[in-house]
């Protein structure tokens, strides 16, 4: 199986959306004060009722100015925050490729292209991390060798835990729920590696 060469780019996330809030200890009130932005649009903000990447783009300026960083950094923040917001549409939507093409042609078509050096160099990291864990799990199960030209990315994970919408409400509830934890513990190594919980591939609604 030949691989197209791909030149891998470094992992440099800086924190997410929330975690900078809490570390900086901004509340919604100071936020608001200081950022000149509305109190009712912070607090949908904070309590996630407003997605990030749906705020106007005077907010989004507003909110890069007071933290002192780029918009490009802004929407990083957003991107590591929401890394779980899509993870059924997206998964739902690989594994059907992999049903519809299979396992060989699947891996032949993802080493041949280069959307892993896309979505990595977007910082799409979830998707990015999923095709690499789907990759090195085919690969394990039909005894081939791993593409060395994912190597950097496998030094790297997401910092929380990607899982699906019905696991997550799960933990939320009860985060020693035996159905949760009986997926942690069936959870594929290849997407534990990068803090992603899946335990079967083949399951795709």
């Amino acid at each position: 199986m030949r691989l197209a060469k791909i030149s891998v780019l470094r992992y440099n996330a800086g924190m997410d959306f929330f975690e900078r809030i809490e570390n900086e200890h901004w509340t919604a009130y100071r936020l608001s004060k200081e950022s000149g932005i509305p109190l009712t649009t912070v607090n949908d903000l904070l309590t996630r009722k407003t997605d990030p990447h749906k705020i106007s783009f005077e907010t989004a300026h507003k909110l890069s100015a007071i933290f002192k960083i780029t918009l490009d950094q802004l929407y990083r923040d957003f991107d590591e925050t929401e890394c779980n917001s899509n993870y059924d549409a997206l998964r739902s939507e690989i594994c059907h490729q992999l049903k519809d093409q299979g396992d060989l042609e699947f891996l032949q078509q993802l080493f041949n292209s280069d959307q892993v050096e896309k979505l990595y160099r977007r910082r799409l990291y979830f998707h990015c991390f999923y095709l690499v864990g789907l990759a090195d799990y085919l690969c394990r199960i039909h005894q081939l060798p791993l593409a060395s030209e994912y190597q950097e990315i496998r030094s790297h994970r997401l910092r929380k835990t990607a899982v699906p919408l019905s696991l997550e409400m799960l933990q939320k509830v009860d985060p020693n729920n035996p159905e949760f934890l009986h997926a942690q513990k069936a959870a594929i190594p290849e997407f534990s590696r990068f803090n992603i919980l899946e335990g079967n591939v083949r399951d795709a609604l």
